[in-house]
């Protein structure tokens, strides 16, 4: 298995496995990574096991597995939208995968669908992804932040084309629609490689999904207000807030200081 900077990581409910797919490899000369790694999820050890090359599963045979894609799962299906990967021209990624691929579970199919964003170039990565069940027959992606240069060449990390965090991206699954919607409220600064949460409501009427970087940034909370018709997303209110939290102990990334006092291991290279 070939080691990576930031894999994706998904959970396939269809085989009870957790699934492994992309990054941004250590050794350049392995290539991006577009093999599905996974184990039995519940096992008492992580049996990571070679599955198929996405590529010969519907992608392009050129297809490489994305670093720093906006990704989501479901039930059904794998969604990754973007991300980039090293085309030759330096060490780090500089070009960026177009449309939204999408592995349907009980098939064990791949796909690729165009994007076409409304205001938006149709290249995003850095950007991050949750799923709304609550909206629409199969649920909605919802894209945040990143980058969306206006071309596939790109310049990892230098912030050229960042996208506003009041512009929200969705995507309608069963439809294969896709939106973009203005949030109002206090609208986080842009930013990119962050983490991202979400939930639905208990009654089902709101989607709430959790933003969070790193200090001095704060965490932020982004509610969907859904209406009970499915008619489009612009109908329905987004709207950002900033949250007070307690922060008791916070480290960097890695390596994170050991419980025990000893000092932490360097990091991979």
């Amino acid at each position: 298995m070939v080691a990576a900077r930031q894999p994706l990581l998904f959970y396939d409910a269809e085989h009870g496995t957790v699934n492994r797919y992309g990054g941004w490899p250590y050794e350049l000369d392995t290539g991006y990574p577009s093999t599905v790694w996974s184990f039995a999820a519940g096992s008492a050890a992580m049996d990571w096991q070679r599955g198929s090359n996405a590529s010969s599963k519907g992608l392009s045979a050129a297809s490489p597995g994305p670093f720093a894609a906006a990704y989501a799962h479901s039930d059904k299906a794998f969604y990754s939208l973007g991300g980039s990967f090293d085309a030759g021209a330096s060490d780090f990624p500089d070009a960026v995968l177009s449309g939204l691929i999408v592995e349907d579970f009980a098939k064990g199919a791949w796909d690729n669908y165009p994007t076409a964003f409304n205001g938006q170039a149709t290249y995003r990565t850095q950007a991050r992804a949750v799923l709304s069940p609550n909206f629409g027959s199969d649920g909605f992606l919802v894209v945040v932040g990143g980058e969306a240069p206006p071309t596939k060449s790109y310049a990892y990390n230098e912030g050229r084309s960042m996208v506003e965090m009041s512009a929200i991206t969705l995507y309608d699954i069963a439809n294969k629609a896709w939106f973009v919607q203005t949030a109002t409220g206090d609208i986080p600064p842009i930013r990119s490689e962050f983490c991202t949460v979400g939930s639905p409501s208990a009654d089902g009427k709101t989607y709430e999904m959790y933003v969070f970087t790193s200090e001095p940034l704060p965490l932020h909370l982004l509610t969907f207000l859904l209406g009970s018709s499915l008619a489009a997303p612009s109908t329905r209110p987004l709207i950002w807030q900033t949250l007070t939290m307690k922060v008791t102990k916070m480290c960097t990334c890695f390596p994170c200081p050991p419980s025990d006092g000893s000092k932490p291991m360097p990091p991979p290279r």
